[in-house]
């Protein structure tokens, strides 16, 4: 259409809001993290829904705004989201907390056994969410593919050998 343009061609297709929430959990927080997040919201929306108000209705007010505007757009890129990743945080952070007040009351287990249980899952979250990150970040310690491709290039092509033609900025 009127946005056919290179670098806008990588989000042609894209489903608004369902792909940027798939690219956050995905590639933004993580997998764990973003679930955990996601069910965090969903309680955090029953809550206010049912009328008992939420202490994060505000950032999360905010958050939703922003995700609601940045995911209907033709750019869909990640940056444009990353002011809804402390929201996430404090949600998550609100989740596993909430949780443990509640720890006694959840039907059908004793509360020590509760009480294990969401430590194991915030424990889980913590250190999954590390991993993913740590793993993530891997790719940042070698050396980029233009560059890595450039140096072959150079010890293995004569000068002045055409590989291709640019029609962008590539």
């Amino acid at each position: 259409g009127s946005y056919d343009w290179p670098p806008g061609v990588q989000w042609a297709g894209t489903t608004p809001y369902v792909f940027p929430l798939q690219q956050i959990v995905r590639w933004g927080v993580g997998p764990v993290f973003g679930i955990a997040a996601l069910v965090g919201i969903g309680a955090a929306a029953v809550s206010i829904w049912r009328g008992k108000g939420h202490p994060l209705a505000l950032p999360l007010a905010w958050a939703g705004l922003n995700f609601a505007y940045s995911g209907a757009l033709v750019l869909k890129t990640m940056r444009y989201f990353h002011p809804v990743y402390p929201v996430l945080a404090l949600v998550v952070a609100w989740l596993f907390v909430e949780l443990w007040r509640r720890r006694e009351r959840i039907r059908g287990i004793a509360p020590r056994i509760a009480a294990r249980v969401i430590a194991l899952g915030a424990g889980f979250t913590v250190v999954a969410t590390a991993a993913w990150a740590f793993a993530f970040v891997q790719i940042y310690g070698r050396e980029h593919p233009r560059v890595e491709a450039s140096a072959w290039i150079h010890a293995n092509l004569p000068a002045g050998a055409t590989i291709a033609t640019e029609h962008w900025d590539d």
